[in-house]
Parts: structure tokens; C-alpha cells; sequence
């Protein structure tokens, strides 16, 4: 990476991984992925990230599992995240890329989110936050691909109770939409914490 200013930075990020599967049912895989980043500090309140590049994945035929084919894809990614006043931030991102699935092991997925934090007084902070993700799965366990929309919403509430300990409860709502009937659900979430930190 190399620093152009103060408050921006750019380079190149490589990854690479090996999956194994121990079940054997799943055949094993490489991704590699390569790409260039920007992380631009615009000013005191405003910063935005984004970056961008190809991903491959290779698959072995050792699974019980017909394998997919290999896959290739590029990859987005742009965050920006905005302190919008003293009590009030928020922050929007988008990703696109390869990813591995519950029942398919190569799904293309696009997702756009976007969450705000309001800091209603001083140890209390509400929080909203909603998401649509569209993706692709190439190939299932069971031989079918799938094509599916999902949809999120939520809000939580914290509160700092000292310098370590605070606890938050939150509700999170989830639908999903999918061309094949069965894997179509809603999900409703409810949350409640305590951390301490040392």
C-alpha cells in the first residue's frame, strides 16, 4: 500500500484459500482472489473505502457431490461512512463477489446495506439498519440452481453502563425470496446483550 496524503491510501490486496471438507460429501476448493483498494479519509466526518478486482475458484472432483465448474467472477466492494452531526452517523456499502453457500458451494452475490446510529443522549444509542441482497447459486448439493432476493430490516438500542460494561437488545427481520418455493422464509430475530470490555 502507499500513502498519496495524509488521509488516503492505495495499493493492491491478494488472497488465497484452501477449503477442505471433512464430511467428504462436498468436493474440496482453491479461491484466489486480486485486486487494487482505495481508502480515502475525505475529511474529518466523511471516509470512504472501496476496492475491486477477480476472483477464481477451482474445484477437485472428490466429492459425493457432482462438483461445479470452475467459476470466475470480478469482485466490488465501496463503502462510505458519514458523521452526519455530533450525535447522529450512518454509513452505506455495496459488495459483489463469490461466495459459498448453505447448499451450493458457488453463489454470486450482490448486496447493498445501509445503517444509522443515533446517540439519543449520552450513554443510549438507537440504531436502524436495512439490506437487500440478490444472489445466484450455480449449483446445489442436490443438482438445481437458485436464483433468490433477500431483505433485511432492524433496529437495536445500547447503553453504556460504565466505561466497560453496556448491554443492547436488537430486532432484526429477514425475507427471502426464492425461484425455488421451499428455501422461501421469513425470519424474525430478537437479540439481548451484556459485554464488558477490559
Amino acid at each position: 500500500a502507499r500513502f498519496l496524503a495524509e488521509a488516503t491510501q492505495v495499493g493492491v490486496e491478494a488472497s488465497g484459500s484452501l477449503t477442505s471438507y471433512a464430511s467428504g460429501e462436498r468436493s474440496d476448493y482453491q479461491t484466489v482472489s486480486l485486486g487494487p483498494f482505495v481508502d480515502w479519509t475525505v475529511t474529518e466526518y466523511l471516509r470512504i473505502t472501496a476496492r475491486g478486482g477477480y476472483t477464481m475458484q477451482f474445484f477437485d472432483e472428490n466429492g459425493l457431490f457432482a462438483a461445479p465448474d470452475d467459476t470466475d467472477s470480478y469482485y466490488l466492494g465501496l463503502s462510505v461512512a458519514h458523521q452526519l452531526t455530533h450525535a447522529i452517523s450512518h454509513d452505506l456499502s455495496g459488495e459483489h463477489g463469490l461466495d459459498t453457500g448453505i447448499d451450493a458451494q458457488s453463489v454470486q452475490r450482490t448486496s447493498l446495506g445501509y445503517g444509522i446510529r443515533w446517540r439519543l443522549m449520552d450513554p443510549l444509542t438507537a440504531s436502524f439498519n436495512t439490506s437487500v441482497e440478490i444472489a445466484s447459486e450455480t449449483k446445489t448439493a442436490f443438482g438445481a440452481g437458485e436464483d433468490y432476493t433477500r431483505l433485511g430490516f432492524g433496529c437495536g438500542l445500547s447503553y453504556a453502563m460504565t466505561a466497560h460494561l453496556s448491554s443492547s437488545i436488537g430486532y432484526q427481520y429477514y425475507q427471502r425470496d426464492s425461484d425455488l418455493e421451499r428455501n422461501n422464509y421469513d425470519q424474525n430475530l430478537v437479540t439481548l446483550m451484556i459485554g464488558y470490555r477490559f
